[in-house]
């Protein structure tokens, strides 16, 4: 973070959420990653990581020097809501019948056959 803070400078005040959200992803990458699904959990993952990340990143750009309390939480516990929000909208682009938050889904013939 120092140097960092030799290019853009930015309040310490960032320092502990932006480090307890970087915790947070890596548990949950790498709980997507030992889901055994080919690989689509890990997928949203991703996505919602850059998504989060581009708009934390605004918003410390945007305040620098005087975050406010609202913004350091929205960047420590702001990739959970991302998160569900991009497996959602995975769920409901994909096609697929069940909408499944971090769950197992059944992709057995049987199982979709019941919802057509």
């Amino acid at each position: 973070m120092k140097l960092f803070r030799q290019v853009v400078p930015i309040s310490k005040d960032y320092d502990n959420p932006v480090f307890e959200a970087l915790a947070i992803q890596a548990i949950i990458g790498l709980l997507s990653l030992m889901i055994l699904d080919g690989g689509q959990v890990a997928q949203v993952c991703g996505v919602a990581l850059l998504a989060f990340w581009a708009g934390a990143s605004l918003l410390i750009y945007r305040r620098r020097l005087s975050p406010s309390r609202t913004d350091l939480q929205v960047i420590r516990f702001g990739y959970l809501p991302v998160l569900v929000i991009a497996q959602q909208s995975n769920s409901c682009c994909s096609g697929r019948a069940e909408s499944v938050v971090f769950g197992f889904p059944n992709f057995s013939r049987r199982a979709t056959e019941r919802f057509r």
